[in-house]
């Protein structure tokens, strides 16, 4: 039992931490692409912070099994 509590636990830290690096990401896309499309660029889209979370999330999901892919020898 206590393997499986260090494990649970393990695994929230990483989410936590995962979360911790996503956030600035997010927001910096999401400013950025605000400033863009107010600058005249109205061909790109002003996201808001939950789209440019998806963004990012969604690039990690697909990145994942790539980086894991690429470290096993």
């Amino acid at each position: 039992m206590r393997g499986l509590l260090e494990v649970i636990a393990e695994a929230i830290e990483e989410t936590v931490a995962e979360a911790i690096l996503l956030v600035p990401n997010a927001w910096l896309i999401s400013l950025l692409t605000e400033a863009l499309n107010n600058s005249g660029l109205d061909q790109i889209p002003a996201l808001s912070f939950w789209q440019s979370y998806g963004v990012i999330g969604l690039i990690y999901l697909l990145a994942f099994p790539w980086r894991a892919g690429g470290s096993s020898k």
